[in-house]
Formats: structure tokens, C-alpha cells, sequence
């Protein structure tokens, strides 16, 4: 019962994988945007440096379950490709957070006279 409904759980995970906007998947955007928007919201708490390490720890933990979470029960499949396009997507999403922020923190938007 529970492994039928933990197949059930990779069966959807990898269908989520599988779809396509523009020629990118989804995956691949998702893991962009939301390491962008995380960045963006932890650099007004943080300097760089943690933001980064905290991003950086959160997509290589979510990595690591994937390997385990897309394999089948019975056996581990060896990380593809699809985990280097999610690690640089992240990094990419990091990358922009933190030029956007650092535009938004430096009063840059207000004019003074």
C-alpha cells in the first residue's frame, strides 16, 4: 500500500518533469524562479555570502532526494543530466536574485534632488 503510493508520487514527479513551456521544462524553470525569488527575499535579511550558501544548500539537498525520489524502490539509478540542468538553473536564479537585489537595496529607484 504505501509503495504503491510512493510510485504513484515518482510517477507524478516524473510526468512534471517531462513537460515543456518554450522548449524549456518545466523542471528546469521552477528550479530557476524559485532560487531567484528566494534570493531575493532572503538578501534584504542577509549578505551575499549566506544568501548564497543557504540557496546553495537547499537546491543540493533537493538534488540528493531526487536521486532518491525519481528511482525506483528497488534500486538507485545513477544522477542524469537533468540534475546538472536543475543545480545550474538554481545557480542562474541565485546569480540574477542577487544583481536584482542589490539594484533594489541601493536606493537606486529613488531619485534624490
Amino acid at each position: 500500500m504505501i509503495i504503491d503510493f510512493l510510485r504513484r508520487i515518482r510517477d507524478i514527479v516524473n510526468s512534471i518533469g517531462q513537460i515543456q513551456i518554450f522548449g524549456f521544462h518545466v523542471d528546469v524553470m521552477l528550479h530557476f524562479f524559485v532560487a531567484f525569488i528566494l534570493t531575493f527575499v532572503l538578501r534584504r535579511w542577509f549578505n551575499v555570502r549566506k544568501t548564497s550558501l543557504t540557496i546553495i544548500i537547499l537546491i543540493i539537498s533537493k538534488e540528493i532526494f531526487d536521486i532518491f525520489a525519481k528511482s525506483k524502490i528497488d534500486y538507485i539509478r545513477p544522477p542524469g543530466l537533468d540534475i546538472f540542468y536543475d543545480i545550474v538553473a538554481g545557480l542562474a536564479g541565485i546569480f540574477l536574485g542577487i544583481v536584482i537585489a542589490s539594484f533594489f537595496s541601493s536606493g537606486n529607484l529613488v531619485k534624490k534632488k
